[in-house]
């Protein structure tokens, strides 16, 4: 059987909305660190990274990760689903002489996925920044911590680092036509970042302009 498909099949919505979420985040850690002076908006953004970050130089980190999408319509020209995504944040917390070193870690994650939680509920994100008519939907559905590591002992807590980390899952409920992404392009719409390629994975970057 020779192919019926005789034109480049255009990405899919839920790309678009991976690619969205990091350069969203991105873009709001970078306004805050300049309201806030807070460093701890300096974190790497990264989309669907896959190699543990170094706690030395890496953290606090982000990681956007397509989970899956789940369709309760569908026909031949269209399809609507519920489009599920993980935000990944792990930071980092160095013992001092009065506090632990996962007490500071747990704080600055708790803040970090604090923020990313309102960014996404706010009003200014409804659709995401996207044309109208894209998202139907979206909703924060979880925030889950993860055991710091290493884990605190009451017994032997000498340790003076420590990591931990927590994931947001996000929802983008969606409809979507065959071959309506053509004209919708992530470069249009974020002009001042791009999404780099590393041997890490997918680095969103701001380009100072």
């Amino acid at each position: 059987m020779a192919a019926k498909i005789d034109y480049i099949i255009p990405s899919q919505r839920f790309e678009l909305f991976r690619d969205t979420i990091g350069l969203i985040i991105a873009q709001e850690f970078e306004k805050q660190k300049s309201l806030t002076s807070d460093t701890d908006f300096d974190a790497g953004v990264w989309v669907e990274r896959a190699i543990s970050f170094d706690a030395a130089v890496e953290l606090p980190a982000v990681n956007v990760s397509y989970k899956e999408t789940v369709y309760s319509t569908q026909d031949a020209k269209s399809k609507f689903g519920d489009n599920l995504f993980t935000i990944e944040v792990t930071s980092k917390g160095y013992s001092t002489a009065t506090t632990r070193a996962d007490l500071n870690a747990i704080k600055t994650l708790h803040k970090l996925l604090g923020k990313i939680s309102y960014i996404f509920s706010s009003a200014e994100y409804t659709y995401l920044g996207l044309p109208l008519g894209v998202v139907m939907q979206r909703m924060v559905r979880e925030i889950k911590i993860y055991p710091p590591d290493p884990v605190y002992n009451p017994i032997h807590s000498g340790d003076e680092l420590s990591t931990v980390s927590g994931r947001i899952v996000l929802s983008i409920k969606a409809a979507e036509e065959v071959g309506d992404m053509e004209g919708i392009l992530i470069t249009d719409i974020f002009t001042t970042m791009t999404i780099d390629e590393t041997d890490k994975g997918y680095k969103i970057n701001i380009l100072n302009t």
